[in-house]
């Protein structure tokens, strides 16, 4: 029997990949849609011949699924609305802006037994997941990380008010912090080299394993695709991260196939499930939520 998915959120980036996605998945049926603006919604509902709510709770009430495609700051209030009704959820990263309502929405998934999993592209991609998985059980002594991108510069689809007031840290962290945790263990201590106004950045780690990690995040760089990289370093060897763009229309696909799975508690990929869940999302918040309350110190100096 497939499950009953209700989408909130019109963005750009739930038109582009969430809704197909969703809609072609064969396992899941797209129950309908729910935005703030409900103008853009009907839009959106009639362009695909799908259901449009006038209410979020009357969305909640319908499926057994909510996939939230909102500005990260709203997530946990609504996906603690979502859980109190019984829904399992998909989430954008980062599951939120503080570790506060992170805690809260977690604590509710888990309270609920419900299944919940952060859209961590990368930890669904076919090229990404098994080089991860390969080489998360070697020794490496350090890591680069390099995310150069032009996201927000005016113009730009992704722009907007959320991450201009969230920065570059909240954006791309969760990328980062996750396979560097995945790959090395989670951070213990950081420093901040720069931090200009704009909100790009340059930082250090020390990891639980020992290990130690740079990071430069660029989001001000007029490029015509965003160029990541992963460079491991370890006694004698050397590795690079896989270069190729990811096709996100898929890699959320396989993020469908695996909370189905835990929803109908079938085996799943450990490594996907301990670093895409809200526990692991929850200790990234606290961590960029403790590199943002240090940044006017370092800016200072």
């Amino acid at each position: 029997m497939k499950s009953t998915v209700g989408i909130a959120g019109t963005g750009v980036w739930a038109q582009r990949v969430h809704l197909p996605a969703l809609a072609a998945h064969p396992d899941v049926t797209l129950a309908g849609i729910w935005g703030r603006d409900q103008a853009k919604t009907r839009a959106i509902g009639d362009q695909l011949g799908i259901r449009v709510f006038d209410r979020y709770d009357q969305l909640l009430e319908a499926v057994d699924i909510i996939d939230l495609a909102i500005v990260p700051g709203l997530q946990p209030e609504y996906g603690l609305q979502a859980a109190e009704a019984g829904c399992h959820l998909m989430l954008e990263k980062p599951a939120g802006t503080d570790a506060a309502s992170v805690k809260a929405l977690h604590q509710a998934i888990t309270s609920h037994d419900l299944a919940a999993t952060v859209f961590l592209g990368r930890f669904f991609d076919s090229e990404r997941l098994p080089w991860l998985e390969a080489h998360a059980i070697r020794p490496w002594e350090h890591a680069r990380a390099e995310w150069i991108a032009s996201s927000f510069l005016a113009g730009n689809a992704f722009a907007g008010p959320w991450r201009d007031q969230a920065g570059a840290l909240y954006d791309v962290g969760p990328h980062i912090l996750s396979q560097l945790d995945f790959l090395l263990g989670p951070v213990t201590d950081f420093t901040i080299s720069n931090w200009d106004a704009e909100g790009d950045l340059a930082l250090a780690f020390h990891h639980e394993s020992g290990a130690t990690s740079d990071v430069l995040i660029n989001v001000h760089t007029a490029v015509d695709q965003t160029r990541e990289g992963l460079v491991l370093t370890g006694p004698g060897e050397s590795a690079l991260s896989p270069h190729s763009p990811i096709n996100h229309g898929l890699a959320f696909s396989a993020m469908i196939d695996h909370l189905l799975a835990q929803i109908r508690h079938a085996e799943t990929n450990d490594s996907i499930t301990r670093m895409t869940g809200t526990g692991a999302a929850l200790r990234h918040v606290e961590l960029m939520e403790r590199i943002h309350a240090a940044a006017p110190q370092a800016a200072a100096h």
